[in-house]
């Protein structure tokens, strides 16, 4: 095996002393590619381009960077700022005052109680008629917070009123109604008195009384008997469980219905009294079932007796039932009854245009009544 030629070592030499009367030169600098070696020399040239690359590359994105940043200020400068969307006003609701203040103040201005009416009234009470008139009985029409301040609260109160003889005998002038207006106390004042602190700046003033409402009309159009039908076959056993302390409410419930029984049992005896339901209800005919899973709402009157005495108490319950496994079962007492779905009005409806024999074109409708053909 042939050994490879020895490398040449380049060797240093000291140069000759320079001769008298010239300067010294300079001696010529080595640089790699002096150096006899090829695989050197040439890794030092690549690393140099290299170098050169990668530094013309940073170069490059610097500026390019700058440049950006330029361009982005400029555009920042230039854009409006979007004004900002104003936050919706939120209306500020009085705090109401102790339940009950307005009915009271009612009550002890119809009794003429003087005593009472000055711990409720912010004005001078003047002097009433004493033990002629008396609420037996009052209530809250309505209430609302004042919409022109944020300290009151108006008020409608119902009175049963009767009048007093001098006898003490009363006689009934029925319900009549009274505004009253209650204003909370002035910023750090104690909220002491008999409504913590509100009082009426005024007397209560006599208004007139609503008006009747009308009859409302009911959506259950169809009678169903009382007993010896699937229906009130459940239903009368669950109103005895409900009322009269009858076994199992939950035996006559629909999976995930809660109803509860009214404890202690108010009634002795009941029994349903009326029945009916909508008019296009799916109840079955006989002894026989609708579908599992049929629904129908129902609308029941209960008579419930109290003991031996006479009479029986009227109740009356909307309900909703539904068929599983071949029978009956509750699955609400509704919140409210059902309601026959309005329908629009003649006025409303649109006008029918038909087409015309002559040309196919729509005719327009004829004068008077609008949409009522020619």
């Amino acid at each position: 095996m042939r050994r490879p030629p020895a490398r040449q070592v380049p060797t240093f030499v000291a140069a000759p002393p320079p001769a008298a009367g010239r300067a010294p030169q300079p001696a010529p600098a080595e640089t790699l590619d002096d150096w006899p070696v090829d695989g050197l020399r040439g890794s030092s040239r690549t690393q140099a381009a290299t170098s050169r690359g990668v530094h013309g590359l940073l170069w490059t994105l610097l500026i390019g960077a700058v440049a950006l940043g330029v361009l982005g200020l400029a555009n920042l400068g230039s854009r409006r700022a979007a004004p900002a969307a104003a936050a919706p006003a939120v209306p500020l609701v009085a705090a109401a005052p102790p339940g009950g203040c307005a009915e009271l103040l009612v009550s002890a201005w119809l009794a003429g109680d003087a005593t009472t009416l000055g711990t409720l009234v912010s004005a001078d009470v003047p002097r009433l008629p004493a033990r002629q008139r008396a609420a037996t009985r009052t209530y809250t029409v309505s209430a609302q917070a004042d919409p022109a301040s944020t300290a009151g609260w108006s008020y409608v109160i119902g009175a049963d009123v009767v009048t007093l003889d001098k006898q003490g005998r009363s006689t009934g002038a029925g319900v009549q109604f009274f505004a009253v207006t209650l204003t909370r106390p002035a910023a750090g004042a104690a909220a002491g008195g008999t409504c913590a602190g509100w009082a009426a700046p005024t007397l209560p003033a006599q208004v007139a009384g609503l008006a009747p409402a009308g009859r409302q009309e009911l959506a259950y159009g169809r009678a169903l008997p009382v007993t010896g039908q699937p229906i009130p076959d459940t239903l009368n056993p669950f109103f005895t469980a409900l009322l009269a302390g009858g076994p199992e409410i939950e035996r006559y419930l629909a999976p995930g219905t809660t109803i509860a029984a009214v404890t202690p049992a108010p009634y002795t005896a009941v029994r349903v009294e009326r029945l009916s339901a909508l008019k296009d209800a799916e109840v079955g005919t006989g002894q026989t079932l609708p579908a599992d899973g049929t629904r129908v709402q129902l609308l029941a009157t209960v008579a419930a007796k109290v003991g031996d005495q006479p009479g029986e108490w009227r109740l009356t319950y909307p309900l909703t039932l539904a068929v599983r496994g071949g029978r009956w079962e509750i699955t609400a007492i509704d919140t409210t009854p059902a309601v026959p779905t309005p329908t629009p009005s003649s006025s409303t409806r649109p006008a029918v245009i038909a087409p015309s024999a002559r040309t196919g074109a729509p005719s327009a409708p004829a004068s008077g009544t609008p949409g009522t053909p020619r």
